[in-house]
């Protein structure tokens, strides 16, 4: 019920244009018009949304204890309760939090949405509520890796069972993807961040002298004494 109440009061919308997303409403909800406040609005109907989400599985949890053990109920009751309403509140905070920082609107993607806009809704970009996100770079086209290696595969294997299609295919494979993505991370890290890059280099050097050496110790003639 908060979840709807705050629909009504933020309004939100959502625009898809080409390799985009726009999460914007028109309304600027209790009097927060600043540009570092308008969108705490937009961003708490985000934590509601995944708050709700969240209490789904704590629904689950209660049903399951009604039915086989009963006895366990006392702790959707008094203080234990509470842990309940932690557990949504952690993850809806996760959410908003996660979307007020990084769909927040910088200049490529205010330049991406603000024609769009303008002929869509003849509004400025600027003058209301916004979030964005951006999958290509809008001058070379480029992806950032974990689009690659984690987001189209998971979307692959959730989504394909909703069309019901007559196929089968072993889409494990795709399970290797999530795997690069902490060495790919890792490793991109290192290149652009100069002192992770010298720290890299150092440690690769030790590394390769001690493999020399092991080498060495094994290729090395051992001495045999002849018998008298």
């Amino acid at each position: 019920m908060i979840f709807a109440t705050v629909e009504i009061i933020v309004y939100p919308n959502v625009h898809n244009y080409k390799a985009g997303v726009l999460f914007f409403s028109f309304t600027e909800s209790f009097g927060l018009s600043g540009s570092k406040t308008k969108n705490i609005p937009i961003a708490s109907y985000t934590f509601f949304h995944s708050a709700t989400m969240s209490l789904l599985s704590v629904q689950f949890i209660y049903r399951y204890w009604a039915v086989f053990n009963v006895d366990k109920l006392r702790c959707f009751k008094g203080r234990q309760a509470v842990v309940w309403f932690i557990y949504c509140s952690f993850f809806g905070f996760q959410y908003a939090i996660g979307t007020f920082v990084f769909w927040a609107l910088d200049e490529v993607s205010s330049d991406y949405f603000r024609e769009e806009v303008l002929l869509r809704y003849n509004a400025n970009i600027s003058s209301f509520p916004a979030m964005s996100i951006v999958a290509y770079d809008p001058v070379d086209g480029s992806i950032t890796a974990p689009t690659l290696i984690l987001f189209i595969p998971i979307t692959f294997i959730i989504v394909l069972p909703m069309f019901n299609l007559d196929i089968s295919l072993p889409s494990g494979v795709l399970l290797c993807s999530f795997t690069l993505y902490p060495a790919m991370d890792s490793i991109i890290v290192m290149c652009v961040v100069s002192e992770y890059r010298i720290t890299a280099k150092k440690i690769f050097k030790v590394i390769r002298k001690i493999i020399i050496e092991i080498h060495k110790s094994r290729n090395e003639p051992t001495a045999t004494s002849s018998a008298p």
